[in-house]
C-alpha cells in the first residue's frame, strides 16, 4: 500500500504536521537518489501506533477528548544512534483532526535534538509558545519489542505547553490553552493479523515558514490490540482500543532542495 501525505499551511505559524491533504503538491523528493546522500536522516526500527478515546466527564483532562500515541523504538544503526521516542498529538475539535504536538525522547542527544528543532520549526512541537521536544531520561521513557509485542513504558509526568491562546492574529486563538500534563501511562501492543508491506511520505509545506522536509516510511505494518494504561486518567481500569505495528522501519528526513 502507498500512501502519499501532503502538509498544508493554515497561517505563518502554525500547522498540523501530519494531515491527508485532499490537494497534493508533488513530493520535492522525488527526482532525488534517496540511497546516497549524506544530509538525509535514516532511522531503523519499529513503532507503535494508537489513537484513545477518554471516557466523558474525567476532572483530570477538561481540555481533552482523544490522543494519538506512536512509541517508537529506533536502533543503533540510525543516524543518530539508537533512541525511544514517543509522539503525542491531541484531537482538537475545530480544526476536525488530530495535532501533532510534541516529540518525548528518551535522553539527551544535541544532535538529534538540533535536528528535531529544524524539523518541526513553526509547527505545534516547536515554536517560542511551544517548546515540546522534550528529553527524558532512559529510565522515564522506554519502548521495546518482547518476542512480538511493543511495549511503551512513561514513568514520569510531562508538560506539554500549548497556549495557542496567546498567538495573536492567528485564527488557532480559537482553540484555546490545551496546555496539559501528560501523566505515566504504559501501551502494550500486539498484533493480531498478519503484516504486509507499506509505504508513506509526508512533506512539510510550504518552505518557508514550514521546514521543507519530506519523510518516507517504508515497514511492515500489522493490525494489533492495544492496552492502555494511564492510572491518573483511568483509575482501577484500562482502555482497550485497536492499533497498529510497523516493524524493520526504513524512515528518512528528506531536506528540501535548495
Amino acid at each position: 500500500m502507498n500512501r502519499k501525505i501532503s502538509v498544508i499551511a493554515l497561517s505563518l505559524s502554525l500547522i498540523v504536521i501530519i494531515a491527508v491533504a485532499a490537494v497534493a503538491p508533488a513530493l520535492a523528493h522525488n527526482d532525488r537518489d534517496e540511497s546516497n546522500d549524506s544530509s538525509y536522516v535514516t532511522v531503523f526500527g519499529q513503532h507503535g501506533e494508537v489513537i484513545i478515546q477518554l471516557p466523558a466527564g474525567n476532572p483530570k483532562v477538561t481540555n481533552l477528548t482523544s490522543l494519538r500515541f506512536i512509541a517508537n523504538d529506533f536502533n543503533k544503526k540510525s543516524t543518530f544512534g539508537g533512541y525511544d521516542t514517543l509522539i503525542v498529538a491531541v484531537w482538537i475539535p475545530v480544526a476536525n483532526q488530530f495535532v501533532p504536538v510534541a516529540q518525548i525522547n528518551s535522553g539527551s542527544n544535541p544532535a538529534l535534538d538540533t535536528y528535531l528543532h529544524t524539523l518541526y520549526n513553526n509547527t505545534p512541537v516547536w515554536t517560542g509558545l511551544t517548546p515540546n521536544v522534550i528529553d527524558l531520561t532512559s529510565k522515564d521513557l522506554s519502548v521495546w519489542k518482547d518476542d512480538d509485542v511493543i511495549i511503551a513504558n512513561l514513568t514520569t509526568s510531562v508538560k506539554i505547553t500549548l497556549p495557542f491562546n496567546l498567538m495573536v492574529g492567528s485564527p488557532y486563538t480559537t482553540w484555546g490553552n490545551q496546555t496539559f500534563t501528560l501523566p505515566p501511562l504504559t501501551l502494550t501492543f500486539r498484533p493480531i493479523a498478519r503484516s504486509f508491506h507499506n509505504e508513506e511520505s509526508l512533506t512539510l509545506a510550504p518552505h518557508p515558514p514550514l521546514s521543507g522536509y519530506t519523510i518516507t516510511v517504508k515497514s511492515q505494518m500489522s493490525p494489533a490490540w492495544v492496552r492502555v494504561d494511564i492510572p491518573t486518567w483511568v483509575k482501577g481500569a484500562w482502555l482497550e482500543c485497536s492499533g497498529h505495528i510497523c516493524t524493520n522501519i526504513v524512515q528518512q528526513g528528506i531536506p528540501p532542495v535548495a
